[in-house]
């Protein structure tokens, strides 16, 4: 209902106290609503107050100096979701950054993992939205970051490469022990991409960003098995996807 009144743009009606109360009062999905409600409302904006509150719920987008806290799955998705509405079309560094490494993030220590294969996918479709239907273009001022062959990564899996440190000088004993220390007791990967969860979000993304270009390099990649054997070896909702 509040998605919807957000839509409709009643929602920018609401003042700050409004949605103070809304939030710290309300209920997990009083809280969605509000959250998906003013990014529809502000979607394409980038509007700095609506995204400083969908940011501030979302702990990889915090300093490292705050106190960490303990948010519902549900929340932390619904303020990625929204801003993947907020930054619709705006190719904006920062989020475009962001939503990528947090697509293939390993989980960090003992924090819940619930609902980690939807989070993943959520960030894809924001990704998405946030490039939505930029096709070449998309690579101006983002060379660096490598989306497409990236998100080719999470799709087929395997070990994954950190660059930027290797360019540094890390050396693979540095990179091990840095993986260690934030080691989750419950769920083992390693250095490889779990494709299981990675895959989805990322081919999502890679559809939204390259929708209506006819770019034939990416529907290759995209292209369905054509023999029952590799049909095997495939999940059916990725087939669906």
């Amino acid at each position: 209902f509040l998605m919807a009144l957000g839509l409709r743009g009643h929602l920018s009606l609401l003042t700050a106290t409004d949605l103070t109360d809304y939030l710290t009062q309300g209920t997990i999905t009083t809280t969605v609503g509000i959250f998906l409600g003013m990014a529809a409302n502000k979607r394409g904006t980038c509007d700095p107050a609506t995204s400083k509150m969908l940011c501030l719920h979302i702990p990889s987008l915090l300093p490292s100096s705050f106190i960490p806290m303990e948010l519902a799955s549900t929340v932390q998705a619904s303020a990625v979701a929204g801003i993947g509405l907020l930054y619709q079309g705006s190719s904006h560094r920062l989020m475009t950054e962001f939503l990528l490494n947090e697509i293939g993030k390993h989980p960090i220590k003992d924090q819940s993992n619930n609902d980690r294969e939807g989070f993943s996918l959520l960030c894809g479709l924001s990704l998405g939205m946030v490039n939505l239907q930029k096709g070449t273009s998309t690579v101006c001022g983002l060379e660096d970051l490598r989306i497409e062959e990236r998100l080719h990564k999470y799709i087929s899996g395997g070990a994954e490469i950190s660059d930027s440190r290797r360019q540094k000088g890390v050396t693979d004993a540095a990179i091990s022990a840095s993986h260690e220390s934030g080691r989750n007791s419950r769920v083992y990967e390693a250095n490889a991409i779990n494709r299981d969860i990675t895959a989805p979000g990322a081919t999502v993304a890679l559809g939204l960003i390259y929708i209506k270009s006819h770019n034939k390099s990416v529907a290759t990649s995209l292209v369905l098995p054509d023999t029952h054997f590799q049909l095997d070896y495939v999940r059916p909702d990725l087939l669906a996807l």
